[in-house]
């Protein structure tokens, strides 16, 4: 186990348990995990009193405890800075967006004074994002990519094919103030040419629930969160009783323009290992399923029936 102490404690296991057991076939492959993780926790004891000391020559509050705030960094990712159209952005920490202990959204500030959202998550649709921001659908998507510094999992190459490895991506995206609601007549047909428009091209969004939903202060729809976007197998069943004709015809001649070879090396949206029991999916949904357009249209539905649906104050 590994801690850290910020505004609370941070506890999380920095390796799978190790058992030895006298005769097990697997001993000599667990005395090498063994090894590495011991090995790992050696560098990282002698090189912990460097980065401590680098940290506090840069912050001159470690002087005087009572100036720090909530907004410290020690609260936060230690990312502070972007790289978008050649040029570094640097920014600083706000606040959480989210009130939950495990949040990683968070409100940032560059030196610009421009309002963005931190996020750090291990999978992420930038594609269909962008794609959306174009058409009016999301906020504009700063930079996507790796955690700085951020090692590479050993054993990816290991893994099946269809369980993402372990990766951290930092996403930076303009922030949008919630606005009120729109009429209903008006969310409906918001909701509908952005899932159009997505399906129409290949894409689903996947967790289509009212946290993932914001109007601005122009009432215009912004889907908010990609972490499970992508674009959808075209082999599997994809349409559904809840899905218009019209848009029924879209991704049929989106089919039918998809080639063997454009679809090859493609990577489709899946649902992820854990799944929360307290959502309604869509039937027969269950985890690393494929995400379908149909999924989209069924949580529609459920989205506009249930009289509990409310979009996500900001983002």
């Amino acid at each position: 186990m590994g801690a850290v102490l910020t505004d609370r404690v941070i506890a999380e296991h920095l390796s799978p348990i190790h058992v030895f057991l006298e005769r097990s076939l697997e001993q000599g492959s667990m005395l090498y995990l063994a090894a590495r993780s011991l090995s790992a926790l050696r560098e990282c004891i002698q090189e912990l009193p460097e980065y401590w000391q680098q940290i506090a020559s840069r912050i001159s509050v470690l002087d005087n405890p009572s100036q720090i705030t909530s907004s410290h960094p020690r609260f936060y990712p230690y990312p502070s800075s972007y790289i978008e159209n050649g040029k570094t952005i640097h920014f600083q920490y706000v606040r959480r967006l989210e009130r939950d202990d495990v949040c990683q959204t968070f409100l940032a500030k560059t030196d610009d004074g421009e309002e963005v959202v931190v996020k750090l998550v291990s999978t992420y649709g930038a594609e269909v994002h962008n794609f959306l921001y174009h058409n009016g659908y999301a906020p504009r998507l700063h930079y996507h990519g790796l955690l700085p510094d951020y090692p590479t999992n050993p054993f990816r190459n290991n893994l099946p094919p269809d369980i993402p490895h372990i990766q951290m991506y930092l996403v930076i995206m303009d922030y949008i103030p919630s606005g009120p609601e729109p009429d209903y007549s008006d969310v409906v047909s918001q909701l509908e040419d952005a899932l159009t428009k997505l399906h129409a091209n290949g894409f689903v969004f996947g967790d289509l629930r009212p946290p993932n939903l914001l109007f601005d202060t122009a009432g215009r729809l912004r889907l908010i969160d990609y972490d499970w976007a992508g674009r959808y197998k075209v082999d599997e069943e994809l349409l559904g009783e809840c899905v218009p004709l019209d848009v029924q015809e879209k991704i049929e001649a989106y089919i039918s323009n998809c080639t063997a070879s454009s679809t090859s090396n493609t990577t489709y949206a899946r649902y992820p290992v854990f799944m929360s029991d307290a959502i309604d999916w869509p039937a027969g949904v269950g985890p690393r399923d494929y995400i379908l357009p149909w999924h989209d249209w069924d949580m529609l539905d459920k989205l506009l029936e249930s009289p509990q649906a409310s979009p996500s104050t900001s983002i």
